[in-house]
């Protein structure tokens, strides 16, 4: 059982279905809606890995390039960039190993603060959300003194983290206990807020090429192969599979 849940169907190019069902706010009756917005926690990894791939495409940004020279909480001067975004860092050589870990990816905003000079949610807004008109999603938060956005962008997006589905954890599987909102500070691994709607937009146009070029996309989404020849089932941001070939 959920309190509420939103979902969305998109045909390429076009949104074909939404549908809402349940409680945005138990207590206070507030129903679930298409555009309800809700924090997409580590659906925000697939987005962050979209905008450092603009920027490897751009040549601005090499996935060689050793972390420590975005965030120097990176010891090992062997782990990459490329490392942290397939998830294989913590492997002893980097590379050879998946281990699903956020706290890593989410050190990634330093890469994109350090290439772009924006803020996190910057280049979240100006990168993402604005080129593909994702109209209800917030980068999340925004700090008192963010630069680089208009004042009303900011309001914009502060109205729509005003929205935000309550959080909940289900006692005995039936019971909806309000839980913990989430850390709404910006995270290249968590954190953006959105509705289901435009995080189906998002898909559709990452999936059509549209910001990135195919080669872009085939790069992004090339498994990452050990040392061994072992194929791991994650790529630069994204799980990778074959399905029926």
């Amino acid at each position: 059982m959920l309190p509420g849940v939103s979902a969305a169907l998109m045909e390429p190019g076009e949104l074909v279905w939404t549908g809402a069902r349940g409680w945005a706010d138990v207590e206070a009756r507030t129903p679930v809606t298409p555009d309800t917005p809700f924090n997409i926690a580590s659906l925000t990894k697939q987005m962050t890995a979209f905008m450092l791939m603009q920027l490897v495409e751009r040549g601005a940004l090499s996935l060689d390039t050793p972390m420590q020279r975005y965030d120097p909480a990176f010891t090992d001067p062997r782990i990459t960039v490329g490392h942290v975004l397939s998830m294989t860092s913590e492997s002893d050589p980097p590379g050879e190993r998946y281990a699903y870990d956020g706290e890593p990816f989410g050190m990634l905003g330093s890469v994109i603060t350090g290439v772009t000079g924006e803020t996190l949610s910057q280049a979240f807004s100006k990168r993402l959300i604005e080129p593909l008109g994702l109209a209800q999603t917030s980068p999340g938060a925004l700090a008192a003194d963010e630069r680089g956005l208009s004042a009303a962008l900011i309001a914009h997006y502060q109205g729509i983290m005003a929205r935000l589905a309550r959080p909940y954890n289900m006692y005995g599987g039936v019971e909806p206990v309000a839980a913990m909102p989430p850390d709404p500070e910006p995270n290249a691994a968590a954190n953006v807020v959105g509705t289901a709607s435009d995080y189906a937009r998002f898909a559709d146009a990452v999936m059509r090429g549209r910001l990135l070029r195919t080669e872009t996309l085939a790069t992004m989404w090339a498994n990452v192969v050990t040392s061994s020849g072992e194929r791991l089932p994650y790529a630069y941001g994204w799980f990778v599979e074959d399905y029926q070939g």
